[in-house]
């Protein structure tokens, strides 16, 4: 099943570019389609296709071949641009995140806020295996986690469980209350 519903949305993806013909192809990631998939798109349009990535791409198996088939490779990962350039991929450039400014600004929390909020460190992020280590040692803090994959078995498995009673969110978290969390926190993690 989920073999052919990869089919189908690279297939619609080769379908949709050939069909538009877009002056600039911009993936985010990129990581679940196929190389074949963004060597027909590339075929398809007229103009450069790029990438941006916000995660390490080691972290995805057949990172680096899909990497390959794009004009520009973008990393919000200052640490990842010369090892990518050494692997003979490129042209290769920094570009980090950045913020809505109209919403992660100094705010006035309420009280109920606050005390959902408020930690010593927070950490507002998926769940990785190399993060366990990470949290499994901020214990002895007021430690506040959100995001996805932190009551999975794997995360269970890796984190001790008194990292674990810190996660308290455990699933998307808006940009408004990403906001929030950073207000009530000391230090925030990513």
């Amino acid at each position: 099943f989920r073999r052919r519903w990869r089919l189908d949305r690279d297939d619609a993806l080769v379908q949709r570019a050939r069909r538009m013909k877009p002056q600039l192809v911009l993936v985010l990631r990129g990581e679940l389609i196929s190389v074949e998939a963004l060597v027909a798109v590339k075929r398809a349009v007229d103009g450069p296709m790029v990438t941006w990535w916000v995660d390490d791409p080691d972290r995805y198996p057949g990172s680096m071949d899909r990497l390959r088939c794009y004009d520009h490779v973008f990393l919000f990962d200052r640490g990842c641009v010369q090892r990518l350039a050494d692997a003979g991929i490129g042209p290769v450039t920094f570009l980090p995140c950045a913020c809505d400014e109209t919403v992660f600004q100094p705010q006035r929390l309420s009280g109920w806020q606050r005390a959902r909020y408020a930690s010593d460190i927070a950490l507002v992020a998926w769940f990785y295996p190399n993060r366990a280590p990470i949290v499994n040692a901020l214990t002895k803090f007021r430690l506040g986690i959100w995001g996805r994959g932190w009551r999975t078995r794997q995360a269970r498995a890796l984190v001790n469980k008194q990292a674990q009673r810190s996660v308290r969110g455990f699933g998307y978290v808006s940009d408004a209350q990403a906001a929030c969390i950073y207000q009530a926190t000391a230090i925030a993690l990513n």
